[in-house]
């Protein structure tokens, strides 16, 4: 019976590393800590990665020329191995390298990455001395919001717009599902529009229009992406546009002067706290 080998495993050395997202990687070899004194090694270049949480991330690193030798992927965080060459050598099912000849790209697969797999990430050949490569994975975590605050106003036959605005995230949801009480409202064509649009790097957002708006579309609407927690704002609809205008203009003021209050209360506690200082010196 062939019982099919693992390859050995290759001896790493231990330097010290420090990493600053400015700066990039430095390497302190084992034989530049003298008598107590580092060294300084410049910063080595670093390839930065930005994923979600959920999604499968890829990070490249191509080797021409390898021959005989073997490349390994090392989670610096906690020196941890994850492959060498094919082989798995580690029990989260989720790390995985596919090799592609086409392009001599040696990729760590990480499915599903969470916050936890944040961090350094070494792509090492095994030559004398030994090769490196080093990608740092930043994982987001989307969030959701909808301008406006918490009320919206809007007068009888008027058209209501509500946006949405998903942050952190690198890819665009699957789907951004809207409800209108709890009734998701995407393919009601009799309630108005639904868009969906990429809005910077990160950032994608998501529109509701509401056509000629009636007391029946008041109530609690929410936005609700795939990979987010959903956002919801309640849309109250009055008769008159000065009434609504009224409206939107009581909240803004409300929470204008919310933040004013707070400031006027902070400001009396200073004033006790100096006089009360002075009384004690005298």
């Amino acid at each position: 019976m062939d019982v099919k080998k693992l390859p050995v495993l290759p001896k790493y050395p231990k330097p010290s590393y420090s990493f600053s997202k400015l700066s990039g990687l430095s390497v302190i070899p084992p034989a530049a800590l003298l008598d107590g004194k580092q060294f300084v090694v410049e910063p080595v270049t670093t390839r930065n990665v930005t994923t979600q949480i959920g999604q499968t991330t890829y990070l490249h690193c191509i080797v021409d020329k390898l021959e005989d030798k073997t490349v390994s992927w090392i989670r610096l965080r906690d020196f941890h191995l994850l492959t060498v060459g094919l082989y798995t050598y580690t029990s989260d099912t989720r790390f995985q390298t596919i090799y592609n000849e086409y392009s001599t790209d040696w990729t760590l697969q990480i499915k599903f990455p969470q916050l936890s797999d944040e961090g350094l990430y070494e792509c090492q050949v095994s030559s004398d001395p030994p090769a490196s490569h080093y990608v740092y994975l930043k994982v987001l975590v989307p969030k959701t919001k909808i301008v406006g605050g918490e009320n919206f106003y809007v007068s009888v036959g008027s058209d209501a717009n509500i946006t949405c605005v998903i942050t952190d995230c690198p890819e665009p949801p699957a789907y951004v599902f809207w409800y209108h009480n709890g009734v998701m409202i995407n393919y009601d064509v009799t309630r108005g529009d639904i868009t969906v649009q990429k809005a910077g790097n990160d950032t994608v957002i998501s529109r509701l229009k509401i056509k000629n708006a009636q007391p029946s579309d008041s109530g609690n609407y929410s936005c609700s992406p795939s990979n987010a927690d959903s956002a919801s704002i309640f849309v109250h609809v009055l008769r008159g546009e000065k009434h609504a205008a009224v409206q939107n203009d009581a909240a803004s003021t409300s929470r204008s002067t919310r933040f004013v209050s707070s400031a006027n209360v902070l400001t009396m506690i200073q004033v006790t706290i100096f006089i009360a200082a002075s009384l004690c010196v005298r």
